[in-house]
């Protein structure tokens, strides 16, 4: 985007999955764009759990900052190890503005792209192994007595 006193923004929400048994643990944001004059842009998120009373697992901010003086390319990692728990379905927030500001006609902000990934944790076989033994172990006892 190229002027003076430009402003865009963007609201969006979706989903994250797990179907193998596995747990979202954590999550890693990549950010990259130039300013040139006066802009900036920034992507904030929020990443929660569902449910009746969702908790924040996460929340982050990656800016690129205004008159080319910051990185053009920002990295943000957050773990939800304890606490919180990872879980196996998150609702990620996001919000992402670009700005130039100034009478300067030719200021300009870009962002090339915006990355994610999120990481996972797959429980152990020799704990869901023990996890079975203990389970079975209650059920001969239970029948026992």
């Amino acid at each position: 985007m190229t002027g003076s006193d430009l402003w865009y923004d963007l609201a969006f929400a979706f989903q994250v999955h797990t179907n193998d048994g596995s747990f979202i643990d954590g999550n890693t944001l990549s950010f990259e764009g130039s300013p040139s004059g006066e802009g900036h842009a920034n992507l904030s998120e929020s990443i929660q759990t569902l449910g009746a009373s969702p908790a924040t697992l996460a929340t982050e901010l990656v800016f690129i900052n205004q008159l080319g003086t910051g990185n053009t390319t920002l990295t943000e990692s957050k773990s939800f190890g304890e606490p919180p728990q990872p879980q196996s379905v998150i609702q990620v927030g996001k919000d992402f503005s670009m700005t130039t500001s100034g009478a300067n006609p030719s200021a300009s902000m870009y962002v090339s792209h915006i990355d994610q990934t999120f990481s996972q944790v797959v429980p152990e076989p020799g704990s869901a192994t023990l996890l079975g033994l203990g389970l079975a172990g209650l059920l001969v006892r239970r029948k026992r007595a």
